[in-house]
């Protein structure tokens, strides 16, 4: 499996990075492995990062085309469980609190947030 990430706001020699999972060992490259891309994502860095840390769904992101991605449904789908989503959820904080034992883990009273990218 290849994802390639292609960050529209950097230099283009840092433009495009690739996620390689064979079998369970992942590399992140800098430069084009090779192989077939089977996911592409086009975003921004702040967006991205937004969605690594919590403070935006990735759901959301690609409804506001923030994120876009092309690639079959069936691997669109999974992609939330690969993203190894930051353990620091910061979708439930503010600036003015400090994080408190009902805040800090990030998964609200309701539970975590459940969506499916298109």
């Amino acid at each position: 499996m290849t994802v390639l990430f292609e960050f529209t706001d950097v230099p283009k020699a840092k433009r495009r990075w690739w996620i390689v999972n064979d079998r369970g060992s992942v590399d992140l490259c800098p430069t084009d492995p090779g192989f077939p891309v089977d996911l592409y994502i086009t975003t921004d860095i702040r967006s991205m990062i937004h969605v690594w840390v919590g403070k935006l769904s990735l759901d959301a992101a690609v409804r506001s085309d923030k994120i876009e991605i092309i690639g079959p449904r069936s691997l669109r789908s999974r992609l939330r469980s690969w993203l190894l989503l930051s353990p620091i959820n910061m979708g439930n904080l503010s600036s003015s609190r400090a994080p408190t034992p009902a805040n800090a883990g990030g998964v609200g009273a309701a539970g975590p947030e459940k969506a499916v990218s298109r």
